[in-house]
């Protein structure tokens, strides 16, 4: 099994975007310990008015072409395009990087699913000016309850990166290894094989390089399969739009990492989805690049704060203005499902999300949206479906969306008025606050046994 794509996308649409192609042939020192044989598809998602012109460049973990020319193509405006990388000619199974050129800012996520066993992950990729020299990851495991971690590094300089990484917990460094990356390429880090780390390690990973990288991680237990991005940089407050306790059997925690230099306390509040209103909130301190986890499911205490059944939002506070990033794990336990998105920091919170995939029964798989104000004040919402040749599908107003209340759409649903096997982008505008969106997507009705959800952020721009 192979584990490394990242994508590298340069020019007017500069982004590193992680990423991973699975296939056959992995390097044995880089083997990650997630049993399957992947497949992903890039999706882009080109988020203004004119067609963006695009290209991708597959990338060996030598830096070496992995295909004699790049794939080309347009993405009409406010659309998306998928690249199912199984079907591109000439491209053999294995490992890769990929570099992307756009002549328009595009936004990126990536699928990626094994059939035995069964499991499935999606995540976003990383803005060209949100690469650099340090890089912090918020959930790093070895063995912790069967939950292994594996980091993917992408070099996006034009030299030899070196690159060391930083295993801590509240305690302080635990461990550290280093890598070396070929320019454009990528290398992948399985904690599982990392000796210096003890067994049931659980916490947090800084990576530091001479050159700027990009990255993203993976966790794994039997039969499950999440992934997160990670960041250079944070902000005093990040907004969740999605957590549950014991939602229809979906429950959630987060994992928020100081990025500072400092010890730092740090809030979480949740909100009710409908209302808005306030239902409690936890507090934690966190040491200078380690994380700490809230819980927000009843672990037989009865200490957690969202009580049974709990449909809402989060948002997360330094309440000494340090930097902070977080990530909100999502798990159903009785069908198996494991996923993560990236909390969204409160300085990039605008009043227009684009979100790359949205399918209704696209090849048996269906989509759900949740948008969450983040505002002072209500606000009315309009949600655009657009297809691949950038024409309105369909669209859906929605007035009065409370401040941190959430508004969601089961996208397969007769009210959203898609046709049956649709992919394509959503559009989401907000008339009076800022949102942020998530979008969660399931094979059939999300009732299938096996990880068969994929989850990624919508983009703010």
């Amino acid at each position: 099994m192979n584990l490394t794509k990242l994508l590298h996308l340069a020019g007017a649409g500069g982004l590193v975007l992680a990423m991973s192609l699975f296939g056959s042939g992995a390097n044995a020192r880089e083997q990650p310990a997630i049993a399957g044989i992947f497949r992903s598809s890039i999706l882009i998602n080109n988020p203004a008015a004119a067609d963006a012109n695009v290209s991708v460049m597959l990338v060996n973990a030598d830096g070496a072409r992995a295909m004699a020319a790049p794939v080309m193509f347009k993405v009409a405006g406010s659309s998306s395009t998928q690249l199912y990388l199984p079907n591109l000619a000439g491209l053999s199974d294995g490992r890769y990087s990929a570099v992307v050129d756009s002549d328009k800012p595009v936004a990126v996520i990536v699928n990626m699913t094994s059939d035995s066993p069964a499991t499935s992950t999606s995540y976003n990729g990383i803005p060209l000016d949100a690469v650099g020299r340090t890089f912090n990851m918020p959930q790093a495991y070895k063995n912790y309850h069967g939950f292994t971690s594996s980091l993917i590094l992408q070099n996006s300089g034009a030299a030899f990166a070196n690159a060391l990484i930083s295993y801590r917990t509240g305690a302080g460094q635990v461990a550290a290894e280093g890598r070396s990356i070929a320019p454009n390429a990528s290398v992948t880090v399985d904690q599982g094989s990392v000796a210096a780390l003890p067994q049931g390690f659980v916490g947090s990973a800084v990576v530091t390089a001479d050159q700027d990288i990009g990255a993203v991680f993976l966790v794994s237990a039997a039969g499950q399969l999440s992934s997160g991005r990670g960041a250079t940089s944070g902000s005093p407050i990040a907004y969740a739009p999605v957590i549950y306790d014991e939602y229809f059997g979906f429950v959630t925690n987060v994992f928020v990492q100081n990025l500072d230099t400092t010890t730092t306390n740090v809030t979480i509040e949740y909100f009710d989805s409908r209302t808005g209103a306030s239902v409690g909130s936890e507090q934690a301190w966190i040491l200078p690049g380690t994380s700490v986890t809230f819980y927000q499911f009843d672990t037989g205490r009865g200490l957690a704060v969202p009580r049974h059944n709990f449909n809402g939002s989060a948002v997360i506070r330094s309440t000494d203005n340090k930097n902070i990033i977080a990530i909100t794990n999502i798990n159903h336990p009785g069908l198996g499902y494991l996923e993560a998105y990236n909390a969204f920091p409160s300085s990039g919170a605008t009043q227009r999300a684009s979100c790359p995939a949205i399918m209704k029964n696209y090849h048996n798989y269906n989509t759900s949206l949740t948008v969450q104000n983040v505002g002072t004040v209500p606000t009315n919402l309009t949600i655009q479906y657009i297809g691949p040749g950038g024409a309105v599908a369909s669209q859906i107003m929605i007035s009065g969306l409370k401040p941190n209340a959430t508004a969601f759409r089961y996208n397969p649903s007769p009210a959203d008025g898609l046709p049956v096997g649709f992919l394509g982008a959503a559009v989401v505008t907000s008339s009076a606050s800022p949102i942020v969106a998530v979008v969660n997507e399931q094979l059939g009705a999300g009732t299938e046994l096996g990880d068969q959800l994929f989850t990624y952020s919508c983009s703010n721009n």
